[in-house]
């Protein structure tokens, strides 16, 4: 090995290597957690859409039903 230092440059590009993997790291792990979140998210979305889906039916067989009185006593009267 040679006793020269390390040329300005090559510092400067090794410092600037640094700083970029350190940022590149950082954006990896936001996107690691943004997605983690979305994939709950939705989860939760589903589950929502499917209870609100499942009310909807039970106020059509409340309605059919209060529908089917009332004509059972109207015809009786």
């Amino acid at each position: 090995m040679s006793d020269e230092p390390t040329p300005k440059w090559a510092v400067e590009l090794l410092i600037r290597f640094e700083q970029l993997d350190a940022k590149i790291s950082a954006a990896e792990e936001r996107n690691g957690s943004h997605s983690t979140w979305a994939e709950r998210n939705i989860k939760d979305h589903e589950v929502r859409l499917r209870s609100l889906e499942q009310f909807k039916w039970v106020l059509v067989g409340l309605s059919l039903a209060s529908g089917g009185i009332s004509a059972a006593i109207m015809r009786a009267m």
